[in-house]
C-alpha cells in the first residue's frame, strides 16, 4: 500500500517500514512503492500493478514463464496504449502532461543504461 504512512490501512504490504518516502505520496504517487522496493526488497525481478491496470498477453495474464522468455531479451515490461484513444505511450502523455518531462527521462536513462 502506497501513502500508508499519511491514509489508512487496507491490509496490504505498506510502504512507510525500513527506508521509505511513504509521508510524500501526495507528491510522488506510487513512486513511494517503487522507492521502498529499491530500498527494501533484494529480489532479481520486481514488477508492480499500478491500481486495477494488469499486464495481459493474448487476453491473459502474463505467467512467471512469459515474463523469464522476456526479460532474457529486455530489461523492462511495459503496457501498449492498450485503453487509450491516443495511437501510442508518447501522444497519451503529451496530451496530459509535459512532453519535454518524457523527454528528459527518456535521455538520463539513455545516459545512464
Amino acid at each position: 500500500q502506497v501513502g500508508h504512512a499519511i491514509s489508512g490501512d487496507l491490509g496490504y504490504q505498506a510502504d512507510d517500514d525500513g527506508e521509505n518516502i511513504s509521508s510524500k505520496n501526495k507528491s510522488y504517487c506510487e513512486l513511494t512503492g517503487i522507492y521502498w522496493i529499491w530500498k527494501n526488497v533484494k529480489c532479481d525481478i520486481v514488477g508492480i500493478c499500478h491500481y486495477r491496470r494488469y499486464f495481459v498477453h493474448d487476453k491473459n495474464f502474463i505467467t512467471k514463464e512469459y515474463i523469464e522468455k522476456v526479460l532474457a531479451n529486455y530489461d523492462v515490461i511495459v503496457s501498449d496504449c492498450g485503453q487509450t484513444k491516443y495511437e501510442s505511450l508518447r501522444e497519451h502523455y503529451r496530451a496530459i502532461h509535459q512532453e519535454k518531462d518524457l523527454d528528459i527521462c527518456r535521455n538520463v536513462l539513455c545516459e545512464k543504461f
